[in-house]
């Protein structure tokens, strides 16, 4: 019977039992420097968390390994151990940093050994970079792997894609147009919203936060499903304001009757339910009203402090050229371009999505029939400087008398991995500031599976995994 040290004990039993852990696990530490037996468990509860954002429970964690003799008895094997076994959150990272040094001191003693046989030197500099690494408290600074050794990766995802459409998806925004563009918008990634004054940038960043928040949810009492915790910095408007717009648009009620406390007795009824809900949501919403000329740096510390209360899965700064102390030459765009770069550091850091805005540079010409509306990179200032840090760029479309427009219109012009240059129509309320979906959704004319046939059967997809090994 396999032993195991209490100490990795506790760590698996606290990755398999405490989402938090587990996240800070996966995006903080990873398992590179877990021994072979206690890595295959942790990086079966790590990929379940991350496509399922919840810890496995023991049946799911036997199911995933049934079809594997070897590996379905030593799944039962940890499980039955960690039964036994108590861990203290609080404790995790004492644990996991007393794992770290055992491998380390490991590690350095097989590396002296190398170096004295004479070991191949680009292995025993991998080796170092390694131990380094873990040292400093890193994760892999790159991943580096070639095409070849990648296939069996790629076609064991595919297949588990094809099986499982929300394996590898990111996060929904709610919007049908960026949802199928993006299939999803991820951890790690910048997502920047251009404007013109007034056209509606907080707005979008509200709605789209409230949306990614609720996911599904709203109106449910109980078994809810997956949500994401929202940290909201409001640079530009006080808190109870902030509050205001979103429970206004989450309730459905003009905003004025809520300041005014003038609610119709519908709407109080609704607001009351709504109001409930809040209460009970399992997911966090937290408003940070910041002030003007806050640093990125402040706005890691208060998301560290949060971290403390909930894991922030979404970060929204509301909005870019509000950070920092900004110069009063509008035209400061090296400025906001390394503010840019410092958030898009900080979502890669902390594997969080980072939203936010962008105010646009007008328009230069002479004609006063040239419209405002004129879309593209080069509207975002020096766009190399800004939108070279986005992985997704928003554009607001702007019109003269906007307030005689019930369409809200937002082009997608930069998208890292995916479509660019499509825009989408969406639905303004004056009222309560909701931007929701028109009741036909936005439908692709062009595809990527256009031109290509369909399967006749999953019977013939099977066949054809099976035989061409896609279902390893």
């Amino acid at each position: 019977m396999q032993t195991y040290e209490d100490v990795d004990l506790r760590v698996l039993k606290n990755i398999s039992s405490d989402l938090r852990s587990a996240n800070d696990f996966s995006n903080y530490y990873g398992t590179s420097f877990l021994s072979d037996d206690v890595k295959f468990f942790a990086d079966l509860v790590i990929d379940h968390v991350k496509v399922y954002k919840a810890v496995p429970t023991p049946r799911v964690l036997i199911d995933k390994v049934s079809d594997n003799e070897e590996l379905y008895a030593n799944t039962r094997e940890v499980l039955s151990y960690l039964k036994n076994i108590e861990a203290q959150p609080s404790e995790f990272s004492y644990d996991v940093q007393k794992i770290k040094n055992r491998f380390v001191g490991e590690r350095e003693t097989q590396i002296r050994a190398d170096t004295l046989a004479g070991k191949d030197l680009s292995l025993l500099r991998r080796q170092i970079d390694e131990v380094e690494n873990i040292k400093l408290g890193k994760r892999r600074d790159f991943t580096q792997k070639s095409l070849r050794s990648y296939v069996k990766d790629f076609k064991r995802n595919y297949n588990l894609k094809l099986n499982n459409p929300e394996y590898g998806r990111g996060i929904m925004s709610g919007y049908s147009c960026l949802d199928y563009v993006s299939n999803g918008l991820g951890f790690q990634e910048l997502v920047i919203i251009g404007g013109d004054t007034g056209s509606g940038k907080s707005q979008f960043l509200n709605n789209l936060a409230k949306q990614i928040w609720l996911q599904k949810n709203i109106g449910k009492l109980d078994n809810y499903g997956l949500g994401y915790n929202i940290l909201y910095f409001s640079l530009e408007m006080p808190f109870e304001p902030c509050f205001r717009r979103t429970f206004a648009s989450l309730a459905d009620v003009p905003s004025r009757s809520i300041r005014d406390a003038k609610l119709k007795k519908n709407e109080f009824t609704t607001a009351n339910k709504i109001l409930d809900f809040i209460e009970a949501y399992p997911y966090e919403f937290e408003i940070i009203d910041t002030p003007r000329g806050t640093s990125v740096e402040t706005i890691e510390e208060r998301y560290l402090d949060a971290r403390d209360r909930f894991e922030p899965h979404v970060v929204v700064v509301d909005y870019l050229g509000l950070l920092e102390d900004q110069s009063a030459d509008s035209s400061d765009w090296l400025k906001l371009g390394q503010l840019a770069g410092k958030l898009h550091e900080f979502a890669r850091y902390y594997n969080v999505l980072v939203l936010t805005a962008v105010q646009l540079n007008r328009v230069q010409s002479k004609s006063t029939k040239e419209s405002s509306d004129t879309v593209g990179l080069h509207r975002i200032g020096r766009s190399s400087l800004i939108m070279h840090h986005a992985n997704v760029g928003i554009q607001i479309e702007t019109r003269k008398d906007e307030m005689n427009y019930s369409d809200f219109i937002y082009h997608i012009i930069k998208m890292r991995d995916g479509e660019s240059g499509v825009k989408h129509a969406l639905i303004k309320n004056f009222a309560n500031g909701s931007l929701k979906e028109p009741e036909i959704p936005y439908e692709p004319t062009i595809g990527a599976s256009a031109g290509f046939e369909e399967w006749s059967s999953s019977e013939d997809m099977s066949a054809l995994l099976q035989k061409y090994g896609w279902n390893c």
